[in-house]
Parts: structure tokens; C-alpha cells; sequence
């Protein structure tokens, strides 16, 4: 104002221009198994003008843990004066691990033994070998009598697995002897 000669007033508006924060609950960057449930631990949303807004994010995602991918679970929220912000987490879904438990029982292996982790889709073989004078008796399967091979393949794994390995004893006695007798052989029956 110049040359005044009388009072005047001033107002003056702000407006907000300071768009909602958005807070990822957990990671932004998740790695999950193929086959398993996905919940997304969700987000919050404050606002300087507007305060708690959690209420009022929208989500979208794409996840499909049936398929190996890279997804995105994406948040937004507007405050009241117009103002939005946006967060994406990303998931990515990776081939499941299972199990493979190698047992045998007796004189002879199983190779590999113990514990196996196969990748999801995978194969694995398992070689049965007997020590001298032992044979492979039986082979376990899940718990199932197959047919008693020197080697088995797991093809195209989606779920654990057992594999058991029976050998015996299939010589033939070497250590005979015979006792001697005063008494004849006796006749049942004649």
C-alpha cells in the first residue's frame, strides 16, 4: 500500500500442498514360495493437515504365487485438498523347496542319504547299493512297497518325499557242523 489514508486489512490463503506420507508395513521387497498363501501385511497413511488416513488407502495386487514372478501390491491415498501419494511393494514368488528323506536299513546305502532339498519342478535320482553278501530287499516309497531297483528317480518334484532302502543277508551258511551220535536214526511211523 502507499499513501495511506485510511486502514485496509490483508488476508491471505494457503492451501496444502503437502501430499499424505504412505508407510509400508514390514519390507517393500518380499520373496515368497510358489504354492503358499500371500497376505500382505497392508500400510498406514498420515497427513500434516489431515492426520491418520490409513482408512482411506486403496490397494491393488497383482500376486499369483500359482507362478514365479515379480508382482506389485500398490497403495494410494488422497488427502482432503486433493493431494495423493502412491507406495508399491514388491513380491516375488520364487520355486518352492521340498524335501527328500533317505533311509536305509541293513548292509548297503542310499545315495545321496539323509535330508535332499529338490527345487520345485525338479528331478533327483537315488542310487541303492548293497555290500557283498547283501541284497536290496525292499524299496519304500511314501511309505508304499515299489519295486526294489538299484536306482529311482524322483521326476518333476512338487511335494517332499521318502525314500527307504532294506538290505538282508542272502548268503548261505558256510559254518556247518554235524554231531556225532552212539544212537541209531530213529523210524516215526514204521
Amino acid at each position: 500500500f502507499s499513501n495511506v489514508i485510511s486502514n485496509h486489512s490483508i488476508s491471505a490463503t494457503f492451501a496444502d500442498v503437502t501430499a499424505p506420507a504412505i508407510a509400508i508395513t514390514g519390507s517393500s521387497s518380499l520373496t515368497v514360495f510358489t504354492h503358499t498363501t500371500y497376505i500382505d501385511a497392508g500400510a498406514t497413511a498420515s497427513d500434516t493437515a489431515d492426520g491418520d488416513l490409513t482408512s482411506s488407502i486403496t490397494s491393488s495386487s497383482t500376486v499369483n504365487t500359482s507362478a514365479t514372478g515379480t508382482y506389485q501390491v500398490s497403495y494410494s491415498v488422497s488427502d482432503v485438498a486433493g493431494n495423493t501419494t502412491m507406495a508399491i511393494r514388491t513380491v516375488t514368488v520364487i520355486p518352492s523347496i521340498y524335501n527328500i528323506v533317505a533311509t536305509s536299513v541293513g548292509n548297503g546305502s542310499i545315495t545321496p542319504s539323509g535330508t535332499s532339498t529338490v527345487t520345485e519342478g525338479n528331478n533327483i535320482t537315488y542310487t541303492m547299493s548293497n555290500t557283498a553278501g547283501y541284497s536290496l530287499t525292499a524299496l519304500l516309497v511314501d511309505g508304499a512297497t515299489t519295486t526294489a531297483t538299484t536306482s529311482y528317480t524322483f521326476s518333476n518334484v512338487i511335494s517332499n518325499h521318502s525314500i527307504s532302502a532294506t538290505f538282508a543277508d542272502v548268503t548261505m551258511p558256510t559254518d556247518v557242523s554235524f554231531v556225532e551220535s552212539s544212537h541209531p536214526p530213529s523210524v516215526i511211523g514204521g
